[in-house]
């Protein structure tokens, strides 16, 4: 909804009867998202993530980069945010997340500079991809992936391989593309918990 100039919204959870079990509000400053938001769950854990201009609010916990343009992650357990947690990436935005045990994982797209806690990545030209994982302890580990045209990580899973993830990128360059039955410029690979 529209109102104030504001955009509001509601993350809503359901029960198996289909009562309300809990309903958070969001709201953003001058724009809305840009994209649709990245929505995943394990368990009581939520993880809403994506991108947003000015300010963005769920619940009461707001971040903001003035007149800036920045992506986010929130964490909500059951009902509670426990945090709303900004991510600098200029032009970037978050395109899947995923819980693996305590690790959570984000992937998505940034150009020129992103920062996850003391990890800074800088981008090889146009877009590049990213890969990121938050340990217990709330330490980050991250890569970028791409060459010089747009890149994207958009998709994350377990792998079957331990301690590893598989994911999914659109990448135009064609050294990228390692001969998988996929569509050009797709590219399926796993990356390992240290980023290796």
């Amino acid at each position: 909804a529209q109102a104030n100039g504001e955009n509001a919204w509601q993350l809503v959870a359901s029960g198996a009867d289909g009562a309300d079990r809990w309903r958070i509000p969001l709201s953003t400053i001058a724009g809305g998202w840009p994209s649709l938001p990245v929505l995943e769950s394990s368990g009581s854990r939520t993880v809403l993530a994506g991108g947003f201009f000015d300010s963005f609010a769920v619940g009461a916990v707001t971040i903001g980069l003035p007149a800036a343009r920045g992506c986010f992650f929130a964490v909500i357990d059951d009902g509670v945010v426990m945090e709303n947690t900004l991510l600098e990436c200029g032009s970037g935005i978050v395109e899947d997340a995923i819980w693996i045990g305590e690790t959570l994982w984000l992937t998505g797209s940034f150009s020129g500079a992103m920062t996850f806690g003391s990890v800074n990545l800088v981008s090889s030209g146009g877009l590049d991809g990213f890969v990121a994982a938050r340990g217990a302890g709330g330490d980050w580990t991250a890569v970028s992936v791409g060459g010089p045209g747009d890149d994207v990580v958009m998709a994350i899973a377990p792998s079957t391989v331990a301690d590893r993830v598989t994911v999914l990128t659109r990448a135009p360059q064609a050294g990228l593309v390692p001969g998988l039955p996929l569509p050009a410029g797709l590219v399926l690979f796993d990356v390992s918990g240290d980023m290796s």
